[in-house]
């Protein structure tokens, strides 16, 4: 089960898109 680098791939996409995702909310936060 260590030959998948796909299913690796899709978590990092998923936790980048996340991390952008609360970033962004932080700021706007911020901004108001």
């Amino acid at each position: 089960k260590e030959g998948e680098p796909t299913k690796r791939n899709t978590v990092v996409l998923l936790l980048q898109d996340m991390l952008e995702v609360v970033t962004r909310d932080m700021m706007v936060n911020e901004i108001r």
